[in-house]
């Protein structure tokens, strides 16, 4: 049987769930390079609607900077 292939399965306390400084992506409130499938699915419709105005992008995915918008933005468009 090889180990490897389980993954390890985190239990989270009472007080990380309702700490606001807990990384998790659906706890988060502070600037995160990671983009979770939902902000990633998110972004199309965001950048649509605002086009290259980059902070009301970011203003919109509270968890995103201009910077890291602006980078997903080319990559994308």
């Amino acid at each position: 049987m090889n180990v490897r292939k389980f993954r390890r399965i985190r239990m989270v306390t009472r007080v990380e769930a309702f700490d606001s400084s807990y990384d998790s992506p659906f706890l988060r409130t502070r600037a995160s390079s990671y983009w979770s499938v939902s902000e990633a699915s998110r972004f199309p419709a965001c950048g649509a609607h605002f086009g290259t105005d980059f902070s009301a992008i970011a203003k919109t995915m509270q968890t995103k900077t201009e910077q890291m918008v602006r980078v997903l933005f080319v990559l994308i468009f």
